[in-house]
């Protein structure tokens, strides 16, 4: 008996791709072995259909924990190497264009601060030093 419910077993425990019409070879297999013979005496299509529906409902239940599972371990995985998440370097990269156009916008003002400095500047008179130093250039052409 356990070789005929190991098709089952297999598909509920999501181990292997099932469509709907092995599905329902399986479910009309365990009827017909007796594994849930209706009180009718008989096995009517809506029986076979609702045991298929019933494997189709744990396969799918199943496949979606077992992608949780896998999904939980690589994550578990990637932050043991380091890796960050897709959002946190996302927000990382907000960040520093944030840090870049602040650096512009400083750039930019030091600039006028430094132009309008230099306007405002009072030009150097020249020295006593400087001016006999032209007179002595000029005295010996």
């Amino acid at each position: 008996m356990r070789e005929e419910l190991k098709p089952y077993l297999d598909m509920a425990n999501g181990l292997t791709e099932i469509t709907r019409q092995r599905a329902t070879e399986v479910a009309k297999a365990l009827i017909a072995q007796g594994m849930a013979l209706s009180a009718k005496g008989g096995v009517s299509d809506k029986d076979v259909r609702d045991v298929a529906d019933e494997v189709l409902s744990s396969v799918k239940e199943n496949r979606e924990f077992l992608l949780e599972l896998v999904r939980t371990e690589v994550q578990k995985a990637t932050g043991a190497m380091g890796f960050v998440h897709t959002d946190e370097l996302d927000a990382l990269r907000r960040h520093i264009e944030r840090l870049e156009r602040q650096v512009t916008t400083v750039k930019a003002q030091l600039a006028e601060f430094a132009t309008a400095a230099e306007a405002d500047a009072p030009k150097p008179k020249a020295s006593k030093k400087t001016e006999s130093k032209k007179k002595t250039a000029k005295a010996s052409e």
